[in-house]
């Protein structure tokens, strides 16, 4: 699967922006990704907005479909997670001050596309 490939190549302290409509597989896809670094209970964090799981990584899991993220959700609710080595996976990136918050860590832009019953396209662009 896709997500193991690109978990095996991540570096420490990486965040990743899903993109992708609703049902597109987004928690389905971090869930993949997560359970590389040891956090196997992934779910969708839509009404929490931000999840930690422990594990060989610290894997942070935000969904702000129903919440937009200021930079001071950032340093209060998300911030205090990130202790090395950490991974952190956010859905619906585009309601969150993004540039702010992903400033200084490597960051990939992960789009995921529904192509048909059970088919999807996912490309994945570094965030400059």
């Amino acid at each position: 699967m896709f997500a193991k490939k690109l978990a095996e190549v991540l570096k420490p302290n990486t965040v990743l922006l899903l993109r992708g409509e609703v049902g597109a597989g987004k928690t389905f896809f971090s869930s993949h990704i997560a359970k590389n670094f040891g956090a196997d209970e992934l779910t969708s964090s839509s009404f929490a907005c931000v999840a930690a799981h422990a594990g060989r990584w610290n894997v942070i899991h935000c969904d702000f479909y129903r919440k937009r993220a200021t930079q001071s959700f950032f340093d209060t609710e998300i911030e205090p997670h990130l202790a090395p080595p950490w991974l952190l996976l956010i859905e619906w990136p585009e309601r969150m001050a993004e540039r702010e918050m992903i400033a200084g860590n490597e960051a990939l832009d992960v789009h995921i596309q529904r192509e048909g019953t059970g088919k999807r396209k996912i490309t994945v662009a570094r965030v400059n």
